[in-house]
């Protein structure tokens, strides 16, 4: 197959995203997107943030994607790559 008809085909497929964990690529749909979220109470030094399921893929932020294989689910509780792209208060 061409790399012409590959991206066309993909492109018919909507949007692509890419897992954080496995690093393969796949349809939007295919995936579970994250986002960070603050928990805790007030103040710079009292926040803290996590990672929460966004479903339905309208939660404001950088989304962190996610697929649907066990062993990426699995590591993904350990997965630290979102902090570096954290910047609303102390991600420590």
């Amino acid at each position: 197959m061409s790399d012409a008809k590959a991206q066309s085909e993909a492109a018919s497929e909507g949007p692509v995203r890419t897992c954080v964990i496995c690093r393969k690529r796949g349809p939007k749909a295919g995936l579970t997107r994250h986002v960070i979220v603050q928990t805790g109470g007030h103040g710079e030094s009292a926040a803290q943030s996590a990672l929460a399921a966004d479903p339905r893929a309208v939660m404001p932020g950088r989304g962190f994607y996610l697929c649907r294989d066990a062993a990426c689910g699995a590591k993904f509780h350990k997965f630290s790559g979102w902090r570096k792209h954290f910047h609303g208060g102390s991600a420590r």
